[in-house]
């Protein structure tokens, strides 16, 4: 299954990553690994995490207080948010192609 990550997505990850670097050397090298093992978790079985709506579901992300929020279509995995869940929630719905 390929993973497509749309941009507000990506900017939410090099903020993510951003602030872990900042808070601590290397840390924000963690949360991408962090990452990367969420998103194969999901490619490996994309129907196995909750529903949010008909066609969304969510991957809470180990150790770092993020949600994945993704789609698939046919053979493709759509990550539409990596949320924060602090932030107000439900954002992401709103976003352009959503």
């Amino acid at each position: 299954m390929t993973v497509r990550i749309q941009e507000e997505a990506r900017k939410e990850i090099r903020d993510g990553f951003d602030f872990y670097n900042h808070e601590k050397s290397g840390l924000g090298s963690e949360f991408l690994d962090e990452l990367k093992r969420s998103l194969l978790r999901v490619s490996d079985n994309p129907f196995a995490w909750p529903k949010l709506s008909k066609n969304t579901r969510k991957c809470i992300v180990h150790r770092f207080p993020f949600v994945i929020i993704y789609s698939c279509d046919n053979d493709e995995l759509i990550v539409h948010a990596v949320a924060h869940f602090r932030r107000k929630p439900d954002y992401w719905k709103y976003q352009k192609g959503q």
